[in-house]
């Protein structure tokens, strides 16, 4: 059973609006009002519209809209840049609007660290001080601050640049030390606005690819960091989030999965942002694989292995897991009937690995193995659990919605065959 993840950012009915009298915005009359009424009208301007998102620990969450959606008035009131008008904003358990400015400016530099789109590097400082400069601010030792800037200059593949400066650097390798800088902080959340959308196509791909690396390994710490990603690119929202809330007009109008947001979009505002995307782009093995049914264990006997491929009475692997139906391998029909021939009392060293797909795998991981195998093939969950299986039937409903999402069936000679075997005929009578 999945874990409860940790929320470490709550938003609770936000509201950022600028102007005279803001609280108006918030007022009986004028609390349903559009963004562009409520300036046209009585002159304030709407940022943020009672937002209200929890984000978990060790989750890159992406907040994607286009210009004046919002999205980077959320970011700065996450960090304390800008005061909400209304709502509450709790971080690791600070209500931010409950602490001194003393406590804010621990809270960043402890606790939250941001990247920005301009880089933002001190040209008159190389790249070894510049990744150490949070460091010094906060009175670490220069060698101490230096060891754990190295660390990062090596994370993101600048090592040998320590000594030069940001005007010797390409843009994308800029880029490289403000993401080294906010990681030798060793922040608990990342706070990315924008960052790689100066950067040419080429080198902002090679950005996205280097950030997925990075979160993975920030996922496998013990305490692995939070990134709050900002963006206005469908794609990079895509490519990048485990969730994405979408802003259209200061309001947060779909927090989704990626998946859900292309397959499922709330309104006509994100399925306009969606139209054309394959859903292959975001499905994964996990959304493809369907319910395999009943499964083995590895001390059941050929007899009982051969019934649960009747019962199935799909694929020609039968699915062999322990008792808390973490995955263990496969046992084909074929080989379950030599089992039985031999007299085997159960099944365990007939046992195979086969061809295994973790939840997270993409459509495209799954493609070649799919098509170069006659039968389904398993998926299995973080702690090793079977999900379910894919086989071509399947993953071509995902393309297809007329084709239908359930592996094909067993062969009808192999099931007249099995039933055989076992005594039985196909109505159930002892032969």
């Amino acid at each position: 059973m999945a874990s409860t993840p940790e929320t470490v950012v709550s938003v609770n009915s936000l509201w950022k609006v600028y102007g005279d009298n803001p609280d108006f915005a918030l007022s009986d009359e004028y609390v349903n009002t559009s963004k562009s009424d409520l300036q046209n009208n009585i002159g304030l301007v709407l940022a943020l519209k009672d937002v209200s998102l929890e984000i978990y620990r060790g989750e890159t969450f992406v907040v994607m809209g286009l210009s004046g959606s919002g999205k980077s008035t959320l970011v700065r009131c996450l960090n304390g840049l800008i005061d909400p008008t209304s709502g509450e904003i709790d971080i690791l358990g600070r209500n931010l609007s409950d602490i001194s400015d003393n406590e804010l400016t621990q809270l960043r530099r402890s606790s939250i660290a941001m990247v920005f789109q301009h880089y933002a590097l001190f040209p008159h400082l190389s790249v070894m001080e510049n990744t150490a400069w949070g460091l010094e601010i906060q009175g670490v030792r220069r060698r101490d601050r230096n060891q754990r800037a190295q660390e990062k200059l090596n994370l993101v593949g600048l090592q040998g640049w320590e000594d030069s400066y940001p005007v010797e650097l390409s843009g994308g390798m800029m880029q490289r030390v403000g993401l080294a800088r906010a990681l030798t902080l060793e922040p608990e959340i990342l706070l990315m606005d924008e960052p790689f959308s100066g950067l040419d196509p080429l080198i902002r791909r090679e950005m996205q690819d280097e950030l997925l690396g990075l979160k993975e390994s920030l996922r496998s710490e013990q305490n692995p960091t939070t990134i709050v990603f900002i963006t206005h690119d469908l794609d990079e929202a895509l490519k990048l989030g485990d969730r994405i809330a979408i802003m259209n007009g200061g309001e947060v109008v779909q927090l989704d999965t990626p998946d859900q947001i292309v397959l499922n979009p709330a309104n006509e505002y994100v399925a306009s942002f969606t139209e054309g995307v394959q859903s292959q782009t975001v499905l994964t093995a996990g959304d493809m694989a369907v319910s395999y049914g009943g499964t083995a264990r590895p001390g059941n006997s050929p007899e009982e292995v051969l019934q649960v491929a009747l019962a199935n009475n799909c694929c020609s692997n039968v699915q062999i897991t322990d008792d808390a139906q973490r995955f263990k391998g496969v046992v084909t029909v074929d080989i379950a009937i030599k089992a039985l021939e031999a007299g085997a009392a159960s099944v365990e060293e007939y046992v195979a690995s086969p061809t295994t797909f973790n939840v997270g795998d993409t459509y495209n991981d799954v493609l070649p193995s799919v098509l170069a195998h006659p039968s389904c093939l398993p998926v299995v969950g973080e702690n090793g659990e079977l999900v379910g299986v894919i086989d071509s039937t399947s993953l071509a409903s995902t393309w297809d919605p007329d084709a239908s999402e359930t592996p094909y069936e067993l062969d009808p000679i192999v099931r007249e065959g099995i039933e055989q075997i076992l005594g039985k005929r196909s109505d159930g009578t002892e032969s």
